[in-house]
């Protein structure tokens, strides 16, 4: 959408701080779940511009409903799909038009349950109470990217090429990508669902899981 490449355009003008000026100046606070605290900062922001708001939105939903024609589980929920990495791709030749250099990184299947035979890896606090078990395929194709109109699933299943190219050896269970290896990171977006006493709706509305918003923090 033109608000997202117009976006795109600025922060390639004056970097990083055009990102700050296309958002609201009121802070949304983001309490922890618990012990656990899902965004970077206690607060974070909206975007002033609805169009790219509701952009951002729809590519959340695009991945949940989309990742099972390739054998992956997805949902729009606080342990598997909720955040995604904005970056600024440099590129020659104006390759990158399109978007205006911007691309995401979004990442699934983030705090599966702990299993001893299945997933042996401790989380941390966001991975308590997690009702997401664990499957490989998802975890294969946990990285989903944007950039330049494309919206694509990256498989990293053993074998692949791309597993030693875009993965740190420690990092392989997990199949973690990193963003800063895509682009300049601006910061981290969020579909995220309010706690639990803030409200009980049912996840997956067009504002965000749970009724929830999108916020986006640096």
């Amino acid at each position: 959408p033109r608000g997202f490449r117009l976006l795109g355009d600025n922060v390639g003008r004056h970097g990083a701080g055009a990102v700050a000026a296309a958002l609201l100046s009121t802070d949304v606070p983001v309490p922890p779940r618990g012990a656990c605290w899902l965004t970077r900062q206690q607060a974070c922001r909206a975007f002033w511009d609805a169009e790219v708001e509701d952009f951002l939105m729809q590519m959340f939903l695009c991945i949940e409903g989309g990742c099972g024609e390739h054998g992956a589980r997805v949902r729009l929920s606080r342990y598997d799909l909720f955040h995604a990495h904005l970056v600024h791709v440099h590129s020659e030749g104006g390759a990158a038009a399109a978007t205006g250099g911007l691309g995401l990184l979004f990442h699934c299947h983030e705090y599966p349950q702990f299993c001893p035979e299945s997933f042996p890896f401790a989380l941390g606090f966001c991975q308590r109470g997690s009702d997401l078990p664990f499957h490989q395929r998802s975890m294969d194709l946990r990285n989903v990217v944007y950039f330049d109109g494309q919206l694509a699933l990256l498989d990293l299943q053993e074998g692949s090429p791309l597993l030693d190219a875009l993965v740190l050896p420690e990092l392989k269970p997990l199949r973690t990508t990193y963003e800063g290896d895509w682009g300049t990171p601006l910061g981290d977006v969020y579909a995220l669902e309010p706690p639990p006493e803030e409200g009980s709706s049912t996840e997956g509305s067009a504002q965000g899981p749970g009724g929830g918003r999108l916020l986006f923090a640096r």
